[in-house]
Protein backbone atom coordinates (compact mmCIF):
# COMPACT_ATOMS: atom_id res chain seq x y z
CA UNK A 1 0.00 0.00 0.00
CA UNK A 2 1.60 3.82 -0.55
CA UNK A 3 0.83 5.96 1.50
CA UNK A 4 1.75 9.98 1.48
CA UNK A 5 3.13 11.37 4.80
CA UNK A 6 1.91 15.10 5.26
CA UNK A 7 3.14 17.78 5.71
CA UNK A 8 6.47 17.17 3.53
CA UNK A 9 4.33 14.84 0.98
CA UNK A 10 6.97 12.10 1.19
CA UNK A 11 5.53 8.78 -0.06
CA UNK A 12 6.13 5.50 1.60
CA UNK A 13 4.90 1.83 1.03
CA UNK A 14 3.97 -0.20 3.95
CA UNK A 15 3.14 -3.88 3.84
CA UNK A 16 -0.04 -5.15 5.57
CA UNK A 17 -1.58 -8.53 5.96
CA UNK A 18 -5.41 -8.35 4.09
CA UNK A 19 -8.02 -6.46 6.23
CA UNK A 20 -5.51 -4.70 8.19
CA UNK A 21 -6.61 -1.29 9.69
CA UNK A 22 -5.73 2.02 10.21
CA UNK A 23 -3.95 0.74 13.97
CA UNK A 24 -2.27 -1.35 12.60
CA UNK A 25 -0.78 0.91 9.58
CA UNK A 26 0.11 3.65 11.50
CA UNK A 27 2.07 1.46 14.21
CA UNK A 28 3.75 0.02 11.17
CA UNK A 29 5.10 3.54 10.02
CA UNK A 30 6.16 4.24 12.90
CA UNK A 31 3.69 6.47 15.19
CA UNK A 32 1.95 5.84 18.77
CA UNK A 33 -1.14 6.45 19.26
CA UNK A 34 -2.89 9.42 18.56
CA UNK A 35 0.26 11.32 16.72
CA UNK A 36 -1.28 10.86 13.55
CA UNK A 37 -4.53 10.22 11.40
CA UNK A 38 -5.28 8.40 8.20
CA UNK A 39 -7.37 9.98 5.24
CA UNK A 40 -8.88 8.27 2.68
CA UNK A 41 -10.73 10.45 -0.13
CA UNK A 42 -11.29 13.45 2.30
CA UNK A 43 -12.35 11.44 4.74
CA UNK A 44 -10.89 10.97 8.40
CA UNK A 45 -10.34 7.21 8.72
CA UNK A 46 -10.76 6.03 13.40
CA UNK A 47 -8.23 3.81 14.07
CA UNK A 48 -10.14 0.14 13.96
CA UNK A 49 -11.35 1.01 10.12
CA UNK A 50 -10.61 -1.95 7.86
CA UNK A 51 -8.16 -0.98 4.64
CA UNK A 52 -8.73 -2.20 1.55
CA UNK A 53 -6.54 -2.97 -1.27
CA UNK A 54 -5.77 -0.05 -3.76
CA UNK A 55 -6.67 2.46 -0.94
CA UNK A 56 -4.89 6.11 -1.51
CA UNK A 57 -4.38 7.21 1.21
CA UNK A 58 -2.89 10.17 3.35
CA UNK A 59 -1.10 10.29 6.88
CA UNK A 60 -1.26 13.78 8.81
CA UNK A 61 1.13 13.99 11.40
CA UNK A 62 -0.03 15.63 14.70
CA UNK A 63 1.59 18.95 14.75
CA UNK A 64 1.63 21.43 18.23
CA UNK A 65 3.21 24.19 18.86
CA UNK A 66 2.85 27.59 21.10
Amino acid sequence: MSVVVKPGGRRVEVELQRGGRVAELLEAMGYRPGTAVAVRRGEVLTEDEALRDGDGLEVYEAVSGG
